[in-house]
């Protein structure tokens, strides 16, 4: 299966030995902390390998570079298979938290904290080179052209710039080849860490969905962290378009909102609120922001099968966050497309939603957590059936890069067909 990486580098190039366009650059490529042939994600074994693209090993200069190009991919484990971590992770992120001079701090390094070492010997070095950064009175990458002007990454790309006051957060503007500015916050080893990285989020979902959403359309993203989709969906939208972007974590709202500021994003609208099935209050640990984690797995049920990658805050801090009817909230004149990926909350969500859908007819992209495997039938797609819908696993149409389950009302199911086959796919959706 071939990384997003590799989509952005091998499917979007111009004409020509172009390496660096698009917004991955030689630090990402060559890097020398994936070993003596750089990124393997990035070659296509013929006309681009490591010795036409690199010639030699890319190696950061100072800490700027070096947050800017890593990768949480080589810290023990792949986020499509974070078990291989073990409980490692759990050390290592409780170890940031409780023990912070010698995990967490400007001191870092593997032999103060092992337990991170354990993980990736240059994780420590990256915690190191974010309290760094932190804690310089003057980024030390303000401005795109200054960072170009360096020379560090030898095919363009501005650097991260690291801030924060509670939490480090980064913030990447936008470049060649990358249509957003992102923050995102440091420690967070999936979606922001991709964000960062990559300047995008599972490209062939947000092609996937695209293709059912017009310009003037309406969209809704349930569950939508810090703006993976939000962000492609408002722009591809447009101004007249309406994104209706959900998020239930104060601090994960807070940087969708930001996310959609910093992007002039007239369609994005955002709402600090879950979605279910009756007007509620619910206590919930606060996600924790200053160690390892996956934010983005929160979750306001009360449990899930897996909550692997999650970290709480370390104080126990909660927070009350507000669940909300569809229905009841937003009256709309049309919707074209909803994304729905909340945690196991999904049942609630769509009987909350059952008129809206009923009225509407969108196109449903649903991460269903009781799908196990493309035989099975949850109480997801029963209920979905009761609604005058279809539900497909995109794997059985060969989008195997799909992790969701697509539905779509019975009477359009020729349509939805061909407009999949019609798709100009960003990045192979296979």
């Amino acid at each position: 299966m071939r990384s997003s990486l590799l989509m952005a580098v091998g499917w979007t190039r111009t004409s020509g030995l172009d390496c660096w366009t698009d917004g991955i650059t030689r630090g990402q490529c060559c890097n020398a902390i994936f070993g003596r042939g750089g990124n393997s994600h990035c070659w296509d074994g013929q006309q681009f390998t490591f010795e036409s693209c690199c010639g030699e090993s890319y190696h950061a200069t100072d800490c700027s570079a070096f947050v800017t190009h890593f990768s949480f991919s080589v810290v023990g484990f792949s986020p499509s298979d974070p078990s291989r971590a073990g409980d490692a992770w759990e050390r290592c992120a409780s170890a940031m938290d409780l023990e912070p001079h010698r995990c967490n701090s400007v001191n870092t390094s593997t032999r103060t904290c092992p337990e991170c070492g354990r993980l990736s010997m240059y994780l420590p070095h990256y915690i190191q080179c974010v309290r760094l950064e932190q804690a310089r009175p003057t980024p030390s990458a303000s401005c795109p052209a200054c960072a170009e002007k360096k020379g560090d990454d030898l095919g363009g790309g501005a650097s991260a710039i690291v801030g924060g006051a509670h939490y480090p957060t980064l913030l990447r503007p936008r470049s060649a080849g990358r249509e957003f500015s992102l923050l995102a916050t440091a420690y967070d080893m999936t979606v922001g860490h991709q964000l960062i990285s990559e300047g995008r989020w599972m490209q062939p979902e947000v092609d996937l969905l695209q293709a059912f959403l017009p310009l003037g359309g309406v969209a809704v993203d349930a569950g939508a962290n810090i703006g993976g989709f939000a962000l492609p969906l408002s722009r591809h939208a447009g101004p007249n378009g309406q994104v209706h972007a959900f998020e239930p974590f104060r601090v994960l709202h807070q940087v969708l909102t930001a996310n959609c500021a910093i992007n002039g994003l007239l369609s994005c609208f955002t709402y600090h609120y879950a979605l279910g099935n009756k007007a509620e209050k619910r206590l919930r640990p606060m996600p924790g922001l200053a160690a390892v984690g996956n934010p983005s797995k929160s979750f306001v049920v009360d449990a899930v099968k897996s909550e692997l990658l999650v970290h709480h805050d370390s104080l126990g801090r909660m927070e009350t966050v507000s669940v909300v009817r569809l229905d009841d909230l937003l009256e709309l004149e049309r919707l074209d497309v909803m994304k729905i990926d909340v945690e196991s909350g999904e049942y609630d969500m769509l009987l909350g939603a059952e008129q809206t859908i009923r009225r509407h007819q969108p196109v449903i992209y649903v991460e269903d957590s009781e799908a196990d495997g493309h035989t099975s039938e949850t109480p997801v797609v029963r209920l979905l059936r009761t609604f005058g819908y279809s539900c497909t696993d995109p794997k059985d149409l060969d989008l195997v890069l799909m992790t969701s389950t697509l539905c779509f009302p019975e009477r359009r199911k020729r349509e939805v067909l061909e407009r999949i086959r019609r798709i100009q796919w960003t990045g192979p959706p296979r």
